[in-house]
């Protein structure tokens, strides 16, 4: 990965979270409380990116449709990291990790939810972080269905941390996986 990359990427993800805060600011929404630090909210968050993850995998073994739909996108991914060391991919998935969910679970969800509920917060904000993660239809699918659950996982817990950790981690480990081990999910190179 070159260096321009890789600053695009982590700016991209940082803004993210700096267009959340200011939101929640500009609503005069209280910043989510991160500090000090749960380690309970830590752990859980850590559990559902293992799980989710093997959870995938697991989808992708058993459904070789989706797994052949997928395959092109999660190559051109996997093309688009190419070369990264694993302190950047560390970085960008912290990033990603907070910055989203300061967006669309802290802001975006608990903005719209204050309005018309959380049901309807949870799958607006689920449907728009989808809409940024887009590269086709099922892509789309895929992370309509995470976006869900991370919406989910937030109302039940009103942990922005637990969120931020399930998310980063997920996106690392799948990270990792798409450069190092391919074919853990299903791809040949």
């Amino acid at each position: 990965m070159r260096a321009r990359s890789f600053w695009t990427f982590f700016s991209f993800e940082a803004a993210l979270g700096l267009v959340g805060i200011a939101g929640l600011m500009l609503a005069g929404l209280a910043l989510p409380v991160i500090w000090p630090v749960s380690l309970i909210d830590i752990s859980w968050g850590i559990g559902a990116a293992l799980l989710t993850y093997l959870g995938w995998c697991v989808t992708l073994i058993l459904c070789k449709p989706l797994q052949n739909m997928l395959a092109p996108h999660l190559m051109q991914l996997r093309h688009l990291f190419k070369g990264a060391h694993l302190w950047q991919l560390v970085l960008i998935s912290i990033a990603a990790g907070f910055g989203e969910e300061l967006l669309f679970r802290a802001f975006l969800q608990h903005t719209i939810g204050h309005y018309w509920g959380d049901a309807v917060a949870i799958c607006i904000a689920a449907f728009v972080f989808a809409a940024l993660h887009f590269l086709s239809v099922v892509y789309f699918a895929v992370s309509l269905v995470m976006g869900l659950a991370f919406g989910l996982v937030y109302a039940i817990s009103d942990s922005l941390l637990l969120v931020a950790v399930w998310h980063g981690l997920y996106d690392f480990i799948a990270l990792v996986a798409l450069l190092y081990r391919p074919r853990l999910l299903g791809l040949t190179t």
